[in-house]
């Protein structure tokens, strides 16, 4: 649900899901239920809130977060600006923050692999922080963080239908096949196959520790509401 701009507040959107399903979509990878379990303001949290982040660090298949991402530019893509002479400005920063975020967790995920640390929690929700933080590992050239720092700055336009801007839409063009070659590298496909990333080794043992932390959840919550529901008829 989205909450209007009023007075000196911003637009605020709200999303919520049922436990069982936000539990399904983050044994998948969500990246939409990713960012809020990770959101970097905490409004109100319940001890499960730090068990599904644990959950999340055990479980996650970057190879299907990442093709999530590639998948979400690009339907971003195709819907809000290539077939559009004017499309929404903002609309960029849908096509974009996806695509900078494939490429921040393939930055980190390559490191892990090789030794490194790995990863840590997700990528920054600002867009610039996030696009700086790529460039400084050599996958933005200072050209293109330019262009980002300009579209971020040209805040009053974001919401306009404007003409296309032809460096961003080479920006996203090169940042489209970079993810999918860079996929393909790791034996992702991009198809529209019915097969998730997740299917195959490993899938059930993941699936089976998200269920029993579900029911966990659920049978908490229900007894929450049962004990609140005596204590009305008291």
């Amino acid at each position: 649900r989205s909450f209007p701009a009023a007075g000196d507040m911003n637009q605020v959107d709200v999303s919520g899901w049922e436990v069982r399903h936000a539990c399904r979509m983050l044994a998948q990878g969500n990246p939409s239920v990713l960012h809020c379990l990770h959101s970097p303001v905490d409004f109100k949290v319940t001890p499960w809130t730090g068990e599904l982040r644990a959950m999340v660090r055990r479980t996650l298949d970057t190879s299907a977060l990442a093709l999530a991402w590639w998948k979400h530019g690009r339907q971003n893509w195709l819907k809000y600006i290539e077939k559009k002479e004017e499309p929404i400005r903002k609309k960029y920063v849908h096509v974009l923050r996806p695509l900078l975020c494939l490429q921040w967790l393939l930055q980190r995920d390559c490191g892990a692999r090789d030794g490194g640390p790995g990863i840590s929690g997700l990528p920054p929700a600002p867009l610039l922080e996030l696009a700086r933080e790529v460039a400084g590992n050599g996958d933005l050239s200072d050209s293109e963080l330019s262009m980002v720092e300009g579209l971020v700055a040209q805040r009053e336009s974001l919401p306009l239908p404007l003409a296309k801007d032809r460096a961003l839409d080479g920006l996203v063009e090169r940042l489209l096949l970079s993810g999918e070659a860079k996929l393909a590298e790791r034996g992702v496909s991009n198809s529209n196959s019915d097969r998730h990333p997740l299917d195959g080794a490993g899938s059930e043992a993941r699936h089976a520790q998200w269920n029993r932390l579900c029911i966990a959840i659920v049978e908490q919550m229900s007894a929450f509401s049962v004990e609140s529901a005596s204590l009305d008829e008291l």
